[in-house]
């Protein structure tokens, strides 16, 4: 019993990442190691590229609640992540990562941290993407769920691309 409580224990802070395709957006709840690394849930859910800002906020604020600390002992990362990137439909890490944009969402309280992030490829070798701080918005106070939507739309067009 003791062993279940600590591995879904409630982080302080709710996380989600937002991955814009060009057909599709997937929303993934971020758990926490207790190592405080952050991961990707194999709780997501995929949005058609159209969907209303409000459904967005919606889905984001849902997977934020879900984030938990998980034991670093139990994951596997390389095959973890394999089962999460099938789970959005992706084939491969390139392929979730090709053209996409990319955008972290934090939640405490009413506290909401949200920053768009620049997609690295450094000649399809390996690719990554870099937090963009001075684009960070930070809202400390209610928002509706509409205006969560449209500021997330407006941050995804912040996003940009790097080539090495």
């Amino acid at each position: 019993m003791l062993n279940f409580l600590k591995n879904n224990l409630k982080p302080q802070i709710g996380k989600a990442v937002v991955y814009f395709t060009n057909n599709k957006i997937v929303i993934f709840t971020m758990d926490t190691t207790n190592e405080s690394s952050s991961v990707l849930s194999k709780n997501l859910s995929i949005l058609d590229i159209d969907c209303g800002y409000e459904i967005i906020a919606e889905k984001i604020l849902h997977h934020a609640s879900l984030s938990k600390i998980l034991d670093n002992k139990i994951i596997n990362l390389v095959n973890y992540y394999k089962d999460v990137l099938k789970l959005a439909g992706f084939k491969t890490m390139k392929a979730a990562n090709e053209n996409t944009k990319y955008i972290s969402f934090e939640k405490s309280g009413d506290k909401i941290s949200i920053c768009p992030y620049t997609n690295i490829d450094a000649s399809k070798k390996s690719q990554y993407y870099l937090r963009q701080p001075d684009d960070l918005v930070e809202i400390n106070q209610p928002i509706t769920n509409e205006g969560l939507g449209k500021l997330i739309a407006d941050l995804k067009n912040k996003c940009n691309f790097r080539n090495y």
